[in-house]
């Protein structure tokens, strides 16, 4: 039987919005780094419990795993805009044509692939 943490929790469009917008309301709990704590995570997870359309309620662990998540893909986007040159807003995402599209794809599928290498290398250290 998977243990609470392990269990499933699906996100819903509304919970991801109410999450979010919870952080940004408190930002200043996050301090320079953004390392929310547990009490912050515990607080965001009774917000957006009215949101919740299926599985079992979010708690502390579900939220920060989604905050760990977002932040691993904010710095793969920002280390791929920064060395690519391809333009990025946080409100329209990018705006290529299919030639760079596809770059943007592959490269996209590198930094995943080199990221998930790292983690295996780390984990026979």
């Amino acid at each position: 039987m998977p243990t609470p943490s392990r269990i499933a929790r699906p996100w819903n469009q509304p919970e991801e919005n109410t999450f979010f917008d919870f952080l940004i309301e408190h930002i200043s709990e996050g301090g320079d780094g953004t390392n929310f704590k547990r009490a912050t995570f515990k607080k965001a997870a009774i917000a957006i419990a009215p949101f919740r359309t299926k599985g079992p309620p979010k708690d502390y662990s579900s939220c920060q795993n989604k905050w760990g998540a977002f932040k691993k893909t904010s710095r793969i986007v920002n280390s791929i805009r920064n060395l690519s040159g391809i333009k990025w807003d946080y409100e329209k995402g990018t705006d290529i044509g299919p030639v760079l599209s596809r770059t943007f794809f592959n490269a996209t599928k590198h930094a995943e692939l080199m990221n998930k290498e790292q983690e295996h290398m780390q984990g026979h250290s």
